[in-house]
């Protein structure tokens, strides 16, 4: 699990985004892109990693465009600024030593609490979002679950989403 942490560390803070990645960002999301390039660039990276695995392993009954405009959005209700690195490396600590009780420190506003908030209430930040923009529920609906481990009834979507962001 260190191992795991120190990477993902270290990917934070090299993480990029190439102009072939941005163009297929462009191609996909169409109006929605505003949403993707206000992230961060750790979690643009995030996110094109979480498609390009949610999309390795769909299989051919997956609604792909769906599943990619998911991906690429599902951190969206982590807009730039919204957290620091450093906040993200104590909301790690914290859950690591606190569990859920972390969850009781989540308020809207500033400094540490206002991380643990978006850290926790990104995906309904996330799904409103994108339903301002005018996309349809069932987008919505992937990114505002994308936390929840997926029952066997879920949409694939679902599932290859919920995964892959595991993955990554």
């Amino acid at each position: 699990m260190l191992t795991y942490r120190v990477r993902q560390f270290i990917a934070a803070v090299t993480a990029r985004v190439s102009p072939e990645e941005r163009a297929w960002v462009e191609q996909e999301l169409a109006s929605l892109q505003d949403l993707f390039f206000g992230m961060s660039v750790v979690d643009q990276r995030h996110c094109l990693d979480v498609a390009r695995e949610a999309l390795r392993r769909a299989g051919e009954k997956t609604n792909k465009k769906l599943l990619t405009q998911a991906a690429l959005l599902h951190d969206c209700g982590k807009q730039a600024g919204e957290l620091r690195l450093w906040d993200r490396v104590a909301i790690v600590l914290g859950k690591k030593i606190f569990g859920r009780r972390t969850q009781r420190w989540a308020s809207k506003g500033r400094g540490l609490y206002h991380a643990f908030y978006i850290h926790y209430e990104h995906p309904e930040i996330g799904a409103e979002l994108v339903r301002m923009h005018g996309s349809g529920e069932t987008l919505c609906a992937l990114i505002a679950g994308h936390h929840k481990a997926p029952s066997s009834g879920d949409a694939p979507e679902a599932k290859l989403l919920y995964f892959a962001d595991q993955q990554h």
